[in-house]
């Protein structure tokens, strides 16, 4: 539904606490194939230029 929508971003947040660890799935549209393609995988912190530049240390977030 996203990539039909032309959302050109998205990303999956793991939170599960029975999982080994905590982590943030990025991806991309492909616009040759319109599907998504994997970017990126992030555990203890992202930084990120697309969509938008950010730098966020996710172990405290993970610890809560």
């Amino acid at each position: 539904m996203y990539a039909a929508a032309r959302i050109r971003h998205y990303w999956r947040v793991e939170t599960d606490q029975t999982a080994p660890a905590f982590a943030i799935y990025t991806y991309e549209l492909d616009d040759a194939t319109a599907e998504y393609v994997p970017t990126g995988v992030h555990h203890d912190r992202i930084a990120a230029t697309h969509p938008f530049t950010l730098d966020i240390d996710l172990k405290p977030v993970h610890s809560r």
